[in-house]
């Protein structure tokens, strides 16, 4: 369980960085992964992570969720490109990546 991970390598010494899913009202496509994070998963996380002793980043687009649990943290945006379509016609989509630092 990765909650139970990232409370065992607790400590000032520690640099995690987490790629969790995107939050679902930040996705075009809103069916990707077999097991979906809802609000109240990301509640969690950023509930253990923000009460860490550990250097964290944590990367997703921006939301107003993200904005609400980890305000305070530093922030660090990157344009970049979503490529959707698995087939013949694949479209790119501008997105801006978003890094949350706690340090």
């Amino acid at each position: 369980d990765a909650f139970e991970l990232i409370k065992q390598y607790d400590s000032p010494d520690t640099i995690l960085y987490l790629y969790p899913q995107y939050v679902l009202s930040t996705r075009r496509c809103k069916s990707v992964y077999h097991l979906e994070m809802t609000e109240i998963h990301h509640e969690l996380l950023a509930d253990i992570l923000v009460n860490s002793k550990s250097k964290i980043v944590i990367s997703g687009y921006d939301s107003a969720l993200y904005s609400k649990l980890f305000s305070g943290w530093r922030m660090s945006e990157k344009d970049s490109w979503l490529h959707h379509g698995w087939h013949k016609q694949q479209k790119k989509t501008a997105k801006t990546e978003v890094l949350w630092m706690n340090f």
